[in-house]
């Protein structure tokens, strides 16, 4: 599940370098046909399981909790006409290589488009509430 902290707002990114633990690079396709994502040179068609964004509290921080997911559907051969393509940078970081806990920043074009924690867990365990007040910490001191 996704976690979003809509109080972190401005954070530099020089502050978590050395957290970097892997990059990926994506290409979607958004339509008014549907969304669509290009993984391996392979066209896929992308399902969306939707659900209602959750609003949770961890101690005095206020979250939201996004557990839709976007599935790969069936390989597709066309591309739809009207389609805007979007290059998207991940960079996933951890605190350490047992963390049940990513801080994913997403960019389009050297720009953040969106930042949030993939949780896998949770969220009442002590550790994934420790893991996120440490990255919050590093991140932007002015956030606790």
């Amino acid at each position: 599940m996704k976690l979003y902290i809509p109080k972190l707002g401005y954070f530099n990114k020089n502050n978590i370098v050395n957290l970097l633990k892997k990059t990926e690079k994506e290409r979607v396709i958004y339509s008014k046909r549907g969304i669509f994502k290009i993984i391996n040179n392979k066209l896929f068609e992308l399902r969306i399981d939707d659900y209602p964004v959750e609003k949770t509290r961890i101690e005095e921080l206020d979250c939201l909790i996004d557990r839709s997911k976007f599935e790969r559907d069936e390989i597709t051969y066309q591309i739809p006409m009207d389609h805007n393509l979007v290059n998207i940078d991940k960079s996933f970081y951890k605190l350490n290589d047992k963390s049940l806990i990513d801080f994913v920043i997403e960019e389009v074009n050297h720009k953040i488009k969106d930042f949030y924690f993939i949780v896998r867990g949770e969220l009442e365990t002590f550790d994934l509430k420790e893991d996120i007040y440490t990255f919050l910490s590093i991140i932007n001191n002015q956030i606790i």
